[in-house]
């Protein structure tokens, strides 16, 4: 922004994400196509969306109530979009279409699946740690889970593809292990604590 007061005005780059955001994805589109989908045909009667936040805000209510659907893909749908382990552009960790890589072979396969299949379980644990850590009295704790909850929610308005999340995700293995690591400790202290 303040790079930009020198500048000549121009549509809030902010402003267009989160038009590119409020457009749901048709089943029937190709993943890597997914964030192109402000160029369809049925999405150009809203592109003033991009002019700024008042015609942002004023033709959003105008869809939510000619579509109260569209209430679904801002939630739940749009959080699937967004915590998904796979992207929605290029092609696996490309962006452009390559002829050999060397993440095709076995061992790599078996472990981007071990990693998805651990990352799908973390989820549901971080979401649980967070939570902890707002309840808990460490300020520090506060924070954090502050912190990840306002990434998330940034992210979750505009634009909601998966590779966002990516500088996240050890935060959410952390907050996921914190959980487990809370579990186990209130299991140990009832398992052995001694009896009167």
């Amino acid at each position: 922004m303040i790079r930009k007061l020198d500048l000549p005005e121009s549509p809030s780059r902010l402003c267009a994400s989160a038009y590119e955001g409020s457009l749901p994805f048709p089943d029937n589109i190709k993943a890597p196509m997914r964030y192109l989908v402000g160029r369809l045909p049925q999405y150009r009667q809203f592109e003033p969306m991009k002019d700024g936040w008042a015609e942002f805000f004023g033709i959003m209510v105008q869809r939510i109530k000619n579509s109260p659907e569209l209430l679904l893909w801002y939630f739940p749908i749009k959080s699937f979009y967004l915590l998904q382990f796979h992207f929605l552009q290029g092609i696996d960790i490309y962006i452009y279409p390559v002829l050999k890589s060397v993440w095709e072979q076995p061992f790599f396969i078996f472990l981007k699946t071990m990693s998805m299949v651990v990352y799908y379980l973390a989820i549901p644990m971080c979401i649980l740690g967070m939570y902890r850590c707002l309840r808990s009295e460490s300020i520090h704790l506060k924070g954090i889970a502050c912190v990840t909850i306002f990434y998330f929610a940034f992210f979750h308005i505009v634009i909601p593809l998966p590779r966002y999340m990516i500088p996240f995700r050890p935060i959410i293995y952390l907050f996921a292990v914190m959980y487990l690591s809370c579990i186990v400790t209130e299991v140990h202290e009832k398992g052995f604590r001694p009896t009167a």
